[in-house]
């Protein structure tokens, strides 16, 4: 298959296929062909094999330039892959030598844009990337050869790994002649940054003796043999472009990992992942590399740190990386002009660069004080398998989750950070869980005392919590509610970091009198000194901390995972048809908006139900007004938790969010997992949440009305924003990922 200048059009063949169909007997039936065959022709060895599993498929993209050299010995390790499917996309830049002859001898395997202009590495792959949708991609030098199993075992090492976006192998080096050195020499192990804001590949030149054959966490990958996750790079690109084309070549890949690692994502590197590589470009050999080269390398130091450093980062690194780039400077200026002409780039287009740093930050999602720790003189890296913590979590009623936001985040992480064998105590107030085992999912439970008064039932427990912590031999503490601050500053004279989730502004609510607002208000101030790490769960609350008070925390969402049921005793019992409701989970508190969605909903023309979920054990009163309601078609199903709490998600037509205070709400999180088309309540923190995933509405019944009229009269609206619903929940609450971030901060401040 041949493309031509990036255009979809395929070449002309001999034989036409209708040409083709009318020499076939209708009475023969086509030869099919044998193993052997496939192998040669590089066809994966199980297709057509009767009751063989499909095969995982992987795009690969190759760019060539004057490749023939190598590009042969690169296709064949390729299709000697075992235990995957790979479409293999190459692109050519106009290449002078016998490059497109050795390609035309794969033509059968291979599909082939050809250019008419060398237009620079990182642009041509963009081309590639573009004719793929697989979930894997792999970008592939032309002079990289693989050992069979190398695409396998980046695969396999991802496969629960969620938070991964990028893979690496090691790459050995490879001599000119395509003969491999003895003993074997190392030329890349991934990425690593110094304080001088220079990149370097791990290991470069040294003798492979082991000393990097164990799975870990590194900046990122060398794209000479770089394995990405589509949903990274439909994240990451923008303008379409997944590389940034104004790098050409050098560094393209350095500045990816920068924006990979500020949004959140993570490169693992695999050392079972073996190839080969011939390195042509090394920082020791500037002088005999060529001018256009060394001037994009110039062009492109300035351009990386431009779209991607923060302030932090910046007055870290600022005497080392300035002290260089004076030597950089000074040695253009007197040796190389011809990369002069690399600071006017830069000048000419300041805007278009600051544009594009504006994209690359908008995405961020790491604070550039967990990034610094990056940018060390030595290569750094991480475990894959962080060694165990002891961490305690304080400030809710407890787990099992029966109640709020709150538990069913200390319920999902807890359990997680159990599974990957760190010791998890949780504390819970004795008045609230009826469970009284030791353990739950894996976590240590410790019940204490509390006054079970509206006022006094947080602050009083979680008092007693944190005097209980301090003689346990926890080594991180997190707190979660902000009106646990004041406690904060107790586990830490012990010499046990705190990490306080503040959630949204709690003050805000209704529910609380002059009183409780005001030591709210406290809590709030209080939430900047007393805990070492202050955690929100949206960016409308990160910039709310920032912006008024200056204080820098670490932005963590909430997670949601759907659990499949089958059964559905609790529909059955609520009176409710699966597929036929509506449904509203919330507690019911007037910030949560029940009678407006009540209100709007006893206008609606329609034969579904509407579902509430939900009560208010301190506010009886008002839910017994609510409850008036003469609809038949609205059922009060009260609290409900558990698999009964599935089933009401798993079954419902649609989602109403009305809630107007708070940050991420697990529960509208949970329902865009489900896939349901989502209403929501347009506050900011809603809008961040769902995105393009939903329809917003005011807080007026008439305007809810509109909305929920217009999504029920169009059954195909609903139905794609339920997967634009689901798509966003798996790409950006993910439990495992949050897990991750969470765990990776607690490793951070009890492992420094």
């Amino acid at each position: 298959m041949v493309y031509r200048e990036g255009e979809a059009r395929v070449a002309r063949r001999k034989n036409p296929p209708k040409e083709r169909a009318r020499k076939r007997s209708p009475r023969k039936p086509a030869r099919k062909s044998s193993p052997k065959e496939r192998a040669r022709k590089g066809l994966p060895r199980t297709l057509g094999v009767r009751g063989s599993p499909p095969l995982e498929r992987v795009a690969v993209t190759i760019v060539t330039y004057n490749s023939a050299a190598h590009i042969e010995r690169c296709l064949d390790s390729l299709f000697a892959q075992e235990g995957v499917a790979l479409d293999l996309v190459v692109v050519d830049n106009a290449s002078q030598d016998a490059t497109l002859q050795v390609l035309e001898r794969y033509s059968d395997r291979i599909a082939l844009i050809r250019n008419t202009d060398n237009r620079g590495f990182a642009p041509a792959q963009n081309q590639a990337i573009r004719q793929t949708r697989n979930p894997w991609v792999l970008c592939l030098n032309p002079d990289v050869v693989l050992e069979p199993g190398c695409v396998r075992s980046m695969l396999d090492a991802v496969a629960e790994r969620p938070q991964v976006g990028t893979v690496c192998g090691k790459l050995l080096r490879l001599a000119s002649d395509g003969s491999r050195p003895a003993p074997p020499l190392l030329d890349s192990t991934g990425m690593y940054f110094t304080p001088t804001l220079r990149h370097f590949d791990r290991g470069s030149n040294q003798p492979d003796c082991g000393q990097y054959d164990r799975a870990e966490f590194v900046f990122g990958a060398t794209a000479a043999a770089a394995l990405y996750r589509r949903v990274l790079i439909d994240e990451l690109s923008m303008d379409g472009e997944f590389f940034d084309p104004d790098f050409f070549s050098y560094r393209e890949d350095a500045d990816l990992a920068w924006r990979a690692q500020l949004a959140g994502w993570k490169c693992l590197y695999v050392p079972k992942a073996v190839g080969y590589h011939l390195r042509r470009v090394l920082p020791e050999n500037r002088r005999t590399l060529p001018p256009v080269l060394n001037y994009h390398s110039t062009k492109n130091r300035i351009l990386l740190r431009a779209k991607n450093i923060g302030w932090s980062v910046f007055w870290r690194t600022f005497l080392p990386a300035t002290l260089r780039d004076l030597g950089i400077v000074l040695y253009v200026l007197a040796r190389e002009r011809t990369s002069l002409p690399a600071f006017s780039f830069l000048w000419r287009e300041r805007q278009r660069v600051w544009a594009k740093r504006r994209q690359v930050q908008a995405k961020r999602r790491v604070p550039d004080r967990e990034l610094a720790r990056w940018f060390r003189f030595r290569p750094a890296s991480f475990p894959a398998e962080p060694s165990p913590m002891k961490i305690a979590i304080l400030g809710t009623r407890g787990v099992p989750a029966n109640y709020g936001g709150f538990e069913t985040l200390v319920e999902e992480l807890g359990a997680r950070l159990a599974g990957r064998g760190h010791q998890v105590t949780v504390y819970g107030r004795r008045a609230h869980i009826s469970y009284r085992q030791p353990t739950y999912r894996g976590m240590r439970l410790v019940l204490l005392p509390t006054i079970a008064r509206k006022y006094l039932d947080t602050v009083v427990n979680t008092f007693l919590a944190t005097l209980h912590v301090v003689r346990s031999d926890a080594e991180v503490v997190f707190l979660c509610n902000v009106a646990n601050s004041p406690f904060a500053w107790i586990p830490r004279l012990a010499g046990k970091p705190t990490v306080l989730n503040v959630d949204g502004l709690d003050r805000r609510r209704r529910k609380w009198r002059w009183m409780g607002r005001a030591y709210l208000w406290l809590c709030e101030w209080l939430a900047l000194v007393t805990p070492t790490e202050m955690v929100t769960d949206a960016r409308v609350m990160r910039d709310y901390y920032r912006k008024r008070y200056g204080k820098r925390s670490t932005l963590i969402a909430y997670g949601a995972e759907p659990r499949p049921t089958r059964d559905t005793q609790v529909l059955e019992r609520c009176g409710l048809r699966p597929g036929r409701y509506v449904l509203y989970v919330s507690r019911f508190e007037p910030e949560n908006n029940p009678e407006l969605v009540l209100r709007a909903f006893e206008k609606t023309k329609t034969d579904l139900q509407l579902a509430m979920v939900g009560d208010n054990v301190y506010r009886p009163g008002y839910v017994a007004q609510l409850k008036q309601t003469r609809d038949a078609r609205i059922v009060f199903a009260g609290s409900v938790y558990g698999d009964g709490y599935w089933q009401l998600q798993n079954h419902a037509a649609l989602y109403i969010h009305a809630t107007e205070v708070g940050g991420t709400h697990p529960a509208l999180i949970e329902a865009m997992a489900c896939g349901h088309g989502i209403l929501f309540l347009n506050t900011p923190e809603n809008a961040e949440v769902v995105g393009d995933a939903g329809l917003p509405f005011e807080p007026r019944p008439e305007d809810l009305l509109r909305q929920l009229e217009r999504v029920l009269r169009d059954p195909a609206l609903r139905r794609e924003l339920g997967e634009r619903a689901r798509r966003r929940a798996r790409e950006r609450y993910n439990w495992e990922k949050i897990t991750d971030q969470y765990q990776a901060l607690f490793q951070r401040l009890c492992r420094p």
